[in-house]
């Protein structure tokens, strides 16, 4: 028995490093994957836009936050002032 769950074992870790590599056989050029099989797909339009609005807008969080956090930290002192 354990020959067999051992046998099955090794199937699937074959079968998993075989999906691994070919996973990881592509080629990404600015608007074109290419794969290890032959195949050559073109980007959507769209995709470069997205990537661009999503920098945009982790930037804009990110000055927020810094704005935010210097508002807070003049604003707190008055707070707990006027809580004494």
């Amino acid at each position: 028995m354990c020959v067999r769950i051992q046998a099955h074992g090794d199937a699937k870790q074959k079968k998993a490093d075989a999906e691994y590599d070919a996973s990881h056989a592509t080629v990404k050029l600015p608007g074109l994957t290419a794969s290890s099989a032959g195949a050559v797909t073109k980007d959507h339009p769209d995709r470069a836009a997205g990537s661009y609005n999503q920098t945009a807008g982790s930037a804009k969080e990110f000055v927020g936050g810094l704005v935010g956090s210097e508002v807070c930290g003049r604003r707190m002192p008055k707070a707990v002032s006027a809580i004494h």
